[in-house]
């Protein structure tokens, strides 16, 4: 799913926070600063791109509170996402546990604004370590057998969207921000943009052929649609402590979370205590791609089609790059060289498999 940047602000007011307290129970409660990456603190009066947040403490309890941001805020959404996460608790899934409040609702509606609260899990964040990326395959297998089970047990609700449709619908905001601002923009420049565009569109159309006439998509489930390792939280030995962030959850093949979760995990190197991109690496880092396809075949039960792996991730590399560029986090030109790169890629995941 796409994420805009919404133009909020960050800071859940007072207000807001007396309504949660009322609809939870909560006598009495503190508010922290949002622990964000690495037990360092973001303060709640921060500027947030997606939804605003806030840790809670009432009871010597510790929870989460977190708005849900305007692009996934219908109701029916809303409902599906939490009793999905629900679900996965119920089950065994290390994910937090979403709180109802004393009226049994699983989410509360202040001034517009859906709002939940689930417990706050304390760890650390990714710290590129290859054990983390083997801890990693293990939690999205058992994510991804449990989804499997829940998506056959009852009808869902959630979306059908491909990575290779996820691509294309980034791409495609590129191109409308491109347009927009093309008569400000030097020659050279604009020669770059319109060339990182035109094969950028072309890789993604002939990728998704490819791989469709393979069979991309005969196992769906319920994916996470956002798997990376910043939304998952960690213990100081590399263990998972949860998985968290499902506003984008989707029904797709399985391997839309792999190729994400392999990129993000090996390819990218990410800014100091941030989920913005620092570089895309021009090749993969063999060790902590191993380690998490290894952890991953470790724990699955269910059939995956390894031949289309490659593929899927030459996909999702450019959507990511794509999305980095939509956020100003990468250089065209950087970019360009990495695309016109991408047949490596696909020759390194050839290699590993």
């Amino acid at each position: 799913m796409l994420k805009p940047i919404d133009s909020e602000m960050g800071l859940l007011p007072n207000i807001i926070l007396y309504d949660v307290a009322e609809a939870y129970g909560f006598n009495e409660f503190l508010v922290f600063p949002y622990m964000n990456i690495n037990e360092i603190p973001v303060s709640i009066n921060q500027r947030s791109e997606t939804s605003r947040k806030a840790v809670l403490e009432s009871d010597h309890n510790m929870y989460l509170l977190k708005e849900f941001p305007w692009y996934t805020e219908d109701e029916e959404r809303v409902q599906e996402l939490l009793k999905f996460q629900s679900e996965l608790y119920e089950n065994g899934v290390p994910v937090p546990k979403i709180i109802q409040t004393k009226y049994g609702d699983l989410y509360i509606e202040i001034y517009k604004k859906k709002l939940f609260l689930q417990e706050y899990l304390e760890g650390v964040s990714w710290k590129s370590t290859v054990s983390q990326a083997n801890q990693i395959g293990r939690m999205l297998a058992t994510f991804h057998v449990t989804s499997r089970n829940l998506s056959t047990m009852k009808p869902w609700k959630f979306r059908l969207q491909s990575l290779f449709d996820l691509a294309q619908g980034i791409l495609t905001l590129l191109t409308k921000k491109f347009v927009y601002h093309r008569k400000q923009l030097p020659l050279k420049e604009e020669k770059i943009i319109s060339s990182y565009l035109h094969i950028a569109n072309n890789r993604i159309k002939k990728l998704k052929a490819h791989c469709m006439s393979l069979g991309y998509g005969k196992e769906k489930l319920i994916v996470h649609g956002d798997f990376n390792p910043n939304n998952l939280i960690y213990t100081k030995k590399d263990q998972v402590l949860g998985l968290i962030d499902f506003d984008n959850a989707t029904f797709d093949d399985p391997l839309h979370d792999l190729a994400e979760g392999l990129i993000n995990v090996s390819g990218i190197r990410f800014r100091p205590f941030s989920s913005r991109y620092q570089e895309f690496l021009p090749t993969l880092n063999s060790e902590r791609f191993i380690a998490f396809l290894q952890g991953y075949k470790s724990k699955v039960t269910m059939k995956i089609d390894w031949e289309l792996l490659p593929y899927c991730i030459a996909t999702t590399y450019i959507e990511l790059m794509t999305l980095g560029l939509l956020r100003g986090d990468l250089l065209y030109r950087d970019a360009l060289s990495r695309l016109n790169q991408l047949d490596l890629i696909i020759s390194q995941v050839h290699d590993y498999l």
